[in-house]
């Protein structure tokens, strides 16, 4: 199989269901962004978060690579979607996190080291991803779950650059 299929020379790409969408598709701009989150999270691996961090952001990569497929995929067709475990999964996080962190009263200042920078630059991607996801339900319909996950993420996100902060 070739690398290039040069459909997307006139602009189009083909999602799992092998429809083509011009490449400034709603949907295809969304798993597009959520593509850029995970590239994001794998620099944030690498600038050395605990160990018990880097686990927990494997295992949320692979749900995301598990969330581009879920919004890449027409909801007729089968694959395995988020659900709502994955989504309580990465509250449970969250509030492992919290439990160990100072409470705050005010705006946090992230960036106090490389891999909360990141993970600070992951979160925003994350929100923009939830936008976008928003703008495709309005169009089309997409597993609600993937958006729950999606806005889990962006919280857990925060609570991880937190936690990489002190």
């Amino acid at each position: 199989m070739k690398l290039y299929t040069k459909t997307g020379d006139k602009g189009y790409t083909s999602i799992f269901s092998g429809e083509k969408r011009p490449k400034y598709d709603v949907r295809i701009n969304l798993y597009g962004t959520i593509d850029e989150l995970l590239a994001v999270l794998t620099l944030a691996i690498e600038f050395s978060p605990p160990d018990f961090i880097v686990d927990d952001l494997n295992n949320v990569r692979k749900k995301i690579f598990q969330l581009s497929t879920d919004l890449a995929t027409l909801n007729h067709k089968q694959v395995e979607r988020i659900t709502l475990e994955d989504v309580a999964a990465l509250e449970q996080l969250i509030d492992e996190y919290l439990a160990t962190l100072p409470d705050i009263n005010n705006f946090v200042t992230p960036g106090g080291s490389k891999c909360s920078a990141f993970l600070n630059l992951a979160r925003t991607i994350c929100r923009r991803a939830e936008r976008i996801g928003f703008e495709l339900t309005a169009k089309e319909s997409i597993n609600e779950n993937a958006m729950l996950f999606i806005n889990r993420l962006s919280d857990y996100l925060f609570i991880a650059m937190r936690y990489c902060d002190e």
